[in-house]
């Protein structure tokens, strides 16, 4: 096989380095989001709130929410940092959204929200988060 010598200036190119459409890779990292809360509403007269996280995420062109993971529940906290975190993929050029949902859990069965008291809620972008910093 006859090699050629690239140009002056030209930078040398592996015989076999050809470009595939569709397949260069996303730009991602492996993040681990904590959460934590300041100062929420007290919804108990006898107590603190006993609060747990909701976290959603909305698919790219979605108008749908979709639940990704609850926290435990912190009893008697107005200031909860909960030990369960999100692990996940970010695409830097994607808009990714997230949905935190709080909730005074009073009720045993946490699964059924609607009978739960709502604290509060947040949505943002991954990006806020990641540009935000420790």
């Amino acid at each position: 096989m006859n090699k050629v010598a690239p140009e002056e200036g030209e930078a040398a190119k592996p015989p076999d380095a050809t470009f595939q459409p569709g397949t260069a890779m996303n730009a991602t990292s492996s993040i681990e989001i904590t959460i934590q809360c300041r100062n929420l509403a007290n919804k108990d007269v006898l107590s603190k709130s006993d609060p747990m996280c909701v976290c959603y995420n909305r698919p790219l062109n979605t108008k749908k929410w979709t639940e990704i993971l609850r926290t435990e529940v912190l009893q008697n906290n107005l200031n909860p940092d909960f030990v369960t975190k999100i692990q996940m993929e970010y695409r830097f050029e994607q808009s990714q959204t997230l949905r935190f949902e709080v909730y005074d859990i009073d009720d045993a069965d946490a699964e059924l929200l609607d009978a739960q008291d709502s604290i509060g809620f947040l949505e943002c972008t991954v990006a806020n988060i990641v540009s935000a910093g420790p």
